[in-house]
């Protein structure tokens, strides 16, 4: 067991190392200037060294000096990561949270979980900035970051909590959004899928169904990411020349839905801004007497385990929540290690996946020859 002035040497040397003290520019310490330094013999200094080197933090290069490993084999250090995360509120962190804690307790992490989302609306915002409070007074090495959304004030609270750990020195990655929408990029590292890639790449599927009257049905609170995937949206419909039509209902009332779709008229297919979106909009299809996709096509985001079983089955943008975990986590200790790193943004794959509910049944070869006959006698 390691113990004594090799330990001392040890601990100040790690907590340099993770802090990003060193790099391939600026080697560790030499063993004369660890004697100075520690008031140790050189055979304490030469084991420390060697000890770093065994943990996976270090390499010693002959003639070079000591360095830095990039990505050390070995956990980095004791020590809490803060999960500040609405797993009570939105499907696709739940797996998220599961992941990156698996991965925190392979590498010697513990975790701590922070949800202000079960907390009454009134109360969110000072709640979020209290709870940012508690996890630097328990001195978490760094934390993933879901900015909050449905409050009028999101972007005040947010640069506050960001502004906490910052002045802690704490290392942030936003995970699924940034702070602020495209075209805007905040400072920090980001981990997500491209939403605005994500909004165009649906509408345009839904317009090579031949669907001219798309809408994108959203709420007037939500985040980052979902203003996102409007701008894809508008992008795709002002490349096509189609009008845009974009829904924002503050409630999942059928009455609401009307009348909105009354003052622009029922569309061809409704893009929907999430999955549970969708769901409330079937039901409100439905108390509308309307049928997907007979009737109207729907789509959704993030494809959580509801829209598999929601029937029909819900076309939507897949979410790579594992990925996205192991990326976070990844992106983290690389932050931890070299604060200096400038801001990242790493945009991991979001597949298209096609169900039921913008499958509509073939039209009638009978329908189809009177059509064609029609065509051919030059009737209108």
């Amino acid at each position: 067991m390691i113990k004594g002035k090799t330990k001392t040497i040890i601990d100040a040397l790690k907590t340099q190392i993770l802090n990003g003290k060193f790099d391939e520019r600026h080697p560790l310490p030499s063993e004369r200037a660890l004697m100075q330094r520690f008031g140790v013999a050189r055979a304490t200094a030469s084991r420390a060294l060697a000890e770093l080197a065994r943990m996976g933090l270090v390499e010693r290069r002959p003639g070079s000096g000591t360095f830095p490993v990039s990505h050390p084999c070995t956990p980095l250090s004791d020590g809490a990561i803060g999960l500040f995360m609405p797993v009570s509120h939105c499907d696709i962190f739940v797996p998220i949270c599961r992941e990156i804690v698996r991965q925190a307790q392979e590498n010697g992490f513990t975790f701590m979980l922070a949800d202000v989302t079960t907390i009454d609306i009134g109360w969110r915002a000072s709640s979020a900035v209290q709870i940012a409070e508690n996890l630097v007074r328990s001195q978490v090495r760094g934390a993933i970051f879901h900015p909050l959304q449905n409050l009028e004030n999101s972007q005040d609270v947010n640069e506050a909590i960001l502004s906490i750990f910052a002045k802690a020195r704490i290392p942030v990655v936003l995970a699924d959004c940034d702070t602020v929408a495209f075209p805007r990029r905040s400072s920090y590292d980001v981990i997500g899928i491209d939403n605005v890639n994500a909004g165009f790449r649906m509408t345009r599927y839904l317009l090579s169904l031949g669907c001219r009257r798309i809408a994108f049905l959203t709420h007037p609170t939500l985040g980052a990411s979902h203003r996102n995937r409007v701008a894809g949206y508008r992008l795709a419909m002002d490349e096509a020349k189609r009008s845009e039509s974009v829904l924002s209902v503050a409630n999942d009332a059928p009455a609401a839905l009307r009348q909105l779709l009354n003052r622009h008229g029922m569309p061809e297919a409704i893009l929907c801004s999430n999955d549970r979106m969708a769901m409330n909009l079937y039901e409100q299809l439905r108390a509308l007497g309307k049928r997907v996709p007979d009737d109207i096509l729907v789509t959704g985001f993030d494809d959580c385990e509801l829209a598999n079983a929601l029937t029909p089955r819900l076309t939507t943008i897949h979410q790579p929540c594992e990925a996205i975990a192991r990326t976070a986590f990844r992106l983290l200790l690389d932050r931890i290690r070299n604060p200096g790193l400038a801001p990242r943004t790493v945009y991991l794959d979001a597949p298209l996946i096609v169900r039921e509910s913008t499958a509509r049944k073939a039209e009638p070869k009978s329908a189809r020859k009177r059509e064609t006959l029609s065509t051919k006698r030059g009737e209108p």
